[in-house]
């Protein structure tokens, strides 16, 4: 049984284009030729950006039905949460009190630890959790889908839902925060500036002085300004969390930033004689990559590929870079962690296992590596081994093709030998990291934006052209951005009931739904008959003309 689905489009630019990465989240524009559900925040935002005010089909209301007693636990048995009261309230106003006393209590730091993890993933991570059970075999599993409607799929993921799963509140709880950064950004386009990127829950506003030629910039008392409106909306105890926004790092005052996508930028600053610092690396597709050495951990080696970059674009003192040189040479091969989080990557490395006791064996819900090859392709072997840190102890590793489990033999070094599988290096990938297009966004002409893309982005205007299902989880080892074994498209769910539909619509009057299909009357009874089969534009209109006749008729109770 299907529990939740994303539905989603895939996004087309301007000029035709299908824009890639086409299953990632993006606020912009989109055009559709049949009604959409969004949530009320979604649609207020939509029009704080700018947007015309939508025609508003349907709506829907969610209350509560009935009244339970109230009743109480303790988290921790320390902090008293009471199911009637604002839960989440309390939990992020004891965690800030918490935390402003644990500098030399070791247990109130563990309490502000645990209240932290508590209103990140309690808030929304638990009603939004959906679980892939793997498949025992091969057969492809048949089962109903549930999205804007219910229909039979034939191939299906086993998906589970987790104990606290509820769409509709994940849903509300995600429009609402989108609703909250389309207020601040809207705060900051009104006052003439612009943001270098943003998350769900935060903006980087660009202010102050030396911001380059063409980019928006604010004064620093606007920020402030913006604050104060904002405190307007906070729920909390004033005297305990007393703004609802703050100011990250409000002690380096000449903080600059060089953004690539939306998650992949460094914050740093400058010294006297051209010298840079690092205050913030984004590990965000680095966090699966294995270092040059066993010391070498993702944030360091996020600093040390962020330096890199840096080096490569701006006017660094020489010799800054000269110190810099051996800790940015990343002429080694590429390797990255994931784990076994599939019986199918146990099974390739049994021969493995199988000459060693338990203590030694690889074991499920470890860890393997995998080695990034020079050519990928769907007919490419794809080399894992046993986890290892040590990369001279790795080359002499049995390695394996994930695909097969047949033992493979790897070109190390770039040599080209016949029956080798050349690798990539980590310098190609940091190369490859640093032009990553930010393809959600729009370039000055209104084109997906590319490698090539510098300067200001804009949203990226889209045209729906075909209505997609997909599942909540996509196939992947890893929830690292970039770090999968396996490219992570989700599974699509299409309906395979044409002929139920054009009965359907059979129907109704012919020359109405001729003409909402855009074809003639003519053409639509030859459809019926079977005298002809319809094109695949005509398909697409038949299943979502059917969509609607279904929604409309189940909301007015008539045919």
């Amino acid at each position: 049984m299907r529990f939740r689905k994303e539905v989603q489009d895939r996004p087309i630019g301007r000029n035709g284009k299908r824009a890639a990465e086409p299953f990632t989240i993006a606020v912009t524009p989109l055009k559709t030729r049949e009604p959409r559900w969004l949530t009320l925040a979604d649609v207020i935002g939509g029009v704080l950006l700018g947007e015309r005010v939508p025609k508003i089909r349907r709506a829907i209301r969610f209350v509560p039905d009935g009244r339970r007693r109230p009743r109480s636990t303790k988290f921790r048995n320390a902090i008293e949460l009471w199911s009637n009261r604002p839960i989440f309230k309390t939990i992020v106003e004891q965690k800030q009190i918490a935390k402003d006393r644990s500098k030399s209590d070791d247990d109130l730091a563990a309490l502000a630890l645990g209240l932290k993890e508590m209103a990140n993933s309690g808030a929304y991570g638990i009603h939004a959790e959906v679980n892939v059970k793997p498949p025992k075999g091969d057969d492809p599993i048949e089962g109903d889908v549930y999205a804007d409607i219910t229909f039979e799929a034939p191939t299906v993921h086993n998906e589970r839902p987790g104990a606290f799963a509820n769409p509709i509140l994940a849903s509300l709880i995600t429009g609402g925060a989108r609703l909250m950064l389309a207020m601040l950004e809207r705060e900051v386009t009104d006052r003439g500036g612009t943001f270098t990127f943003c998350d769900t829950d935060s903006l980087a506003i660009t202010c102050g002085q030396g911001c380059p030629d063409g980019i928006p910039s604010v004064p620093e008392s606007a920020i402030d300004a913006i604050i104060t409106q904002f405190d307007a909306l906070n729920p909390y105890d004033a005297a305990v969390v007393p703004h609802l926004l703050k100011v990250e790092y409000p002690s380096v005052t000449d903080l600059r930033c060089f953004a690539v996508s939306a998650k992949r930028y460094v914050l740093y600053r400058w010294h006297p004689g051209n010298r840079i610092e690092i205050v913030k690396a984004s590990e965000s597709a680095l966090g699966a990559i294995i270092g040059r050495s066993s010391n070498e951990t993702t944030p360091k080696l996020a600093r040390r590929i962020w330096l890199s970059i840096l080096l490569n674009h701006l006017d660094v003192n020489p010799k800054q870079r000269h110190r810099a040189k051996p800790l940015v040479d990343f002429d080694v091969p590429l390797r990255r962690k994931f784990p076994i989080s599939a019986p199918a990557i146990l099974s390739r490395l049994a021969p493995h296992n199988n000459t060693r006791s338990y203590d030694f064996r690889i074991k499920p819900y470890g860890f393997v590596q995998s080695i990034a090859p020079a050519v990928t392709g769907p007919n490419e072997p794809l080399p894992i081994a046993p986890f290892e840190k040590d990369v001279q102890k790795s080359r002499r590793l049995q390695w394996v093709d994930y695909h097969t489990g047949d033992p493979i033999r790897l070109d190390w070094n770039g040599t080209s030998i016949a029956g080798t599988v050349p690798v990539m290096r980590m310098s190609e990938y940091v190369r490859d990291y640093a032009r990553h297009p930010e393809a959600k966004a729009a370039d000055a002409d209104g084109k997906p934006a590319g490698p090539d893309t510098v300067g200001l982005l804009y949203r990226l205007p889209l045209q729906s052209k075909r209505l997609i299902r997909i599942g909540k989880e996509v196939d992947r080892l890893a929830g690292d951005e970039g770090a999968t074994l396996m490219p992570d498209e989700p599974v699509e769910y299409e309906r395979d009931d044409l002929a139920d539909d054009i009965a359907y619509l059979a129907t109704f009057l012919q020359a109405a739904t001729a003409r909402d299909l855009g074809i003639t009357e003519r053409g639509w009874r030859k459809i019926i008959k079977g005298e002809v089969a319809p094109l695949a534009e005509t398909v697409d209109r038949i299943r979502q003309i059917a969509e609607a006749y279904h929604s409309a008729c189940d909301d007015s109770g008539t045919h």
